[in-house]
């Protein structure tokens, strides 16, 4: 991965990020993203759209591929956010960051 593709990751999710606390829709401003990183890769653009990210997000949405139901859904994208918030960010309540407090 090139240095610009990486600043485009991260171009893309600072604006999804920034925008989804302002009140806009993920749904919206996911493929918004993938646009930004894809065009900051220097790769072809319809490519990446077409073959990586439709299809993985089509994937995601119908569940078809894993034979799951659609009323699971919810319960899957809570706890994929959850658990991701609960680890990932800097200072959320874990147990490395619990442990050397006094």
């Amino acid at each position: 991965m090139t240095g610009a593709g990486l600043l485009g990751i991260l171009i893309g999710l600072g604006l999804l990020i920034a925008f989804a606390f302002r009140g806009w829709s993920v749904l919206l401003l996911a493929p918004l993203a993938a646009l930004i990183a894809a065009l900051c890769s220097r790769e072809p653009l319809l490519a990446h759209w077409t073959q990586i990210f439709m299809v993985s997000a089509a994937g995601f949405l119908l569940f078809r591929a894993a034979g799951i139901p659609r009323r699971l859904m919810p319960a899957a994208i809570v706890l994929g956010t959850s658990t991701f918030t609960m680890s990932a960010l800097p200072g959320t309540p874990s147990i490395q960051n619990a442990i050397p407090m006094p």
